[in-house]
């Protein structure tokens, strides 16, 4: 199997618990690695054999759009179910990073694997 990664993927989304947090949009940066069998598609030269990374991108997007999650770790867990159902991949890892979180230049980063639920 081979290794798609989409990285430092930027929304700006109402996150967090706090009162501030959800009067205002704040970013988060996304980074996504699916398992894929490439050859098919290496061989080919054809997109249709392959996964779409602009319809993951997309489809991630508008699920950024429609959640106002309270923690990261639950708008982790819905961008690799969305991975896994959508498409054709057995295997993810979600990395998601919430700038800002804590004092100065801080971060929090939540990084999930999952695999097919079938």
């Amino acid at each position: 199997m081979d290794r798609l990664f989409i990285n430092n993927l930027q929304f700006d989304v109402v996150i967090g618990v706090y009162d501030f947090e959800r009067t205002q949009k704040q970013r988060v940066i996304v980074d996504i690695e699916m398992m894929v069998d490439t050859r098919e598609a290496a061989a080919s030269d054809a997109l249709d054999k392959t996964i779409d990374y602009d319809g993951v991108v997309q489809k991630i997007g508008t699920l950024m759009s429609a959640n106002q999650c309270l923690l990261i770790e639950a708008l982790t867990e819905k961008v690799a179910d969305l991975i896994l159902t959508e498409f054709d991949i057995h295997w993810t890892k979600v990395t998601l990073k919430k700038p800002g979180a804590l004092p100065g230049e801080a971060y929090v980063a939540l990084c999930i694997e999952r695999g097919s639920r079938n």
